[in-house]
């Protein structure tokens, strides 16, 4: 199991412990929000002993597996018209540091949805009122950021991200991406692949000043990025090294027993988060 962890900053008075005692105070059918193509409810939370959350996420998930045997020939699941296939994401806030610890689910509810699910009941607590929400953001490597920063000359920029659209929460001040992103064209797709290079000339060059913006904008801004690189150096005469700032994120794999239903327990994956998030609080690196 993959484990990210990130930061989070509430945007008004209403702190992410408001909303998830709000949510978790709804009937289950009540909790259920169309996140962008995704409907994502709060399944389950539970109060940490020191004042922070254990949450469990499903995301439907529109089609599925089928039941495989070594006699048979693959089978469907037999579900009802009602029911869906669903994904679980596992997480725990801390909210002394301000830091939810997160379980990476490729099929499941992501950070961004999850920003997004929870600034959606903080509009509705709040009645609408105007910037009501969070920022949730990845933390990163230590030195990571510190390495972009100092890339002054920037050959290359390539990114390709999921495109936000009204609903989605998510928030791009950059006017140069948002201006790409809110034209004719792409605002009727659904992902932009993006990649900027400079010629071939050794003198030739991105502005590195704009490059280290956008980027930092991406990571801030709740949007779903699945490629985020530059390629560049510290200045012309330095090799050029390509930095991943996906890679870059602060990022645990663990080993998750799984339960009697091939599935894994949600108690076993809290335990986990538990245990990665006590570990980087000791290696100071949630700062």
């Amino acid at each position: 199991m993959k484990i990210h962890a990130f930061k989070v900053y509430d945007r008004n008075g209403l702190t992410l412990s408001n909303i998830v005692d709000y949510i978790n105070g709804l009937p289950l059918e009540d909790r259920f929000v169309n996140v962008g193509m995704h409907k994502i409810r709060l399944e389950e939370a539970k109060k940490t002993k020191s004042n922070g959350w254990y949450l469990n996420f499903s995301q439907a998930r529109y089609y599925g597996p089928g039941r495989l045997s070594p006699e048979n020939p693959i089978r469907d699941f037999d579900l009802e018209d009602f029911e869906d296939f669903g994904e679980e994401t596992a997480a725990v806030y801390s909210d002394k540091c301000k830091a939810l610890i997160v379980q990476y689910n490729h099929y499941g509810a992501r950070f961004n949805n999850i920003s997004s699910y929870l600034s959606y009941f903080c509009n509705v607590i709040s009645n609408g009122k105007e910037d009501c929400g969070f920022n949730i953001i990845p933390i990163m490597q230590p030195g990571a950021i510190d390495k972009l920063d100092k890339m002054s000359f920037v050959k290359k920029f390539k990114c390709k991200i999921h495109i936000p659209h009204s609903d989605d929460g998510a928030v791009l001040n950059n006017k140069s991406l948002s201006d790409i992103i809110e034209s004719d064209l792409v605002s009727y797709g659904d992902v932009l692949n993006l990649e900027i290079s400079s010629s071939r000339g050794k003198e030739k060059k991105l502005p590195a000043r704009v490059v280290r913006s956008a980027i930092k904008e991406i990571i801030s801004s709740g949007i779903d990025v699945d490629v985020l690189q530059v390629d560049g150096s510290v200045d012309e005469d330095s090799p050029r090294e390509p930095l991943d700032l996906l890679e870059s994120r602060l990022e645990q794999n663990v080993s998750v027993p799984l339960g009697e239903n091939r599935r894994l327990p949600l108690e076993e994956r809290w335990s986990a988060l538990v245990g990665i998030f006590k570990q980087w609080q000791h290696d100071g690196v949630l700062e």
